[in-house]
């Protein structure tokens, strides 16, 4: 919770032009935080905010950092320390012959993803990812697929426009591409907004707020 806190008050900081050195910390309880942002915001604009508005603020901020981050290919993965952290112990002080442990440090990873509302890839978990792309884009589109052999994830938030199925399966392939080949399977059924596509993907057109499943189809006799 602590270092959620600091990054949400940093983010503030950074947006209305704070020095870190000068923005409150664990050891600076004296220095400016979002209740001072919000006065300051207030005196420069007139406009009203609290400080728990200002955090929600700068938790978006950072959301948006991680979702820029993950289009460059940065995820969980890069959520770490260096090597050495884990691998050399400290060699004075009070903490001397002291090291990182790893596993320890994941399960602390996993449990601030959990406080901020991050899902497992570091990346904000659907609901929220749906908002923050609607307010930068004004689009989006959630996809959700069934159980498929090597992908995790199960729900997808496109916030690049569409016309068609079509052009949203070839999407969904690159973003996705260990469910590619079942994605080029057309047993495969869609549902836009609950109701199965049974014509032409090419007729199917899709607009912002749509939201798109992939079904199993199912035989019998």
């Amino acid at each position: 919770y602590a270092v959620r806190r600091c990054e949400d008050t940093y983010a503030v900081g950074d947006s209305v032009g704070m020095c870190r050195f000068d923005t409150k910390l664990f050891n600076s309880p004296s220095l400016a935080n979002c209740e001072d942002f919000a006065a300051q915001l207030h005196a420069l604009t007139g406009i009203e905010f609290t400080e728990q508005q200002l955090f929600e603020i700068g938790r978006n901020i950072t959301g948006l950092e991680r979702l820029i981050n993950a289009r460059r290919g940065l995820g969980a993965k890069d959520d770490t320390l260096p090597d050495r952290w884990f691998d050399e112990e400290n060699t004075a002080g009070p903490f001397k012959g002291e090291k990182i442990d790893r596993e320890e440090f994941e399960k602390l990873k996993l449990r601030f993803y959990q406080v901020t509302g991050l899902d497992e890839n570091g990346v904000p978990a659907p609901e929220w990812r749906e908002q923050l792309a609607h307010s930068v884009t004004g689009y989006t589109i959630t996809v959700t697929l069934p159980d498929l052999p090597g992908v995790k994830e199960r729900k997808l938030v496109i916030d690049q426009p569409v016309s068609n199925i079509v052009e949203l399966r070839e999407l969904v392939k690159r973003r996705m591409p260990a469910a590619a080949q079942a994605l080029d399977d057309h047993t495969l059924g869609i549902s836009v907004n609950d109701e199965m596509a049974l014509k032409d993907e090419t007729g199917v057109l899709l607009k912002d707020g749509d939201r798109v499943q992939f079904v199993p189809q199912i035989a019998g006799g």
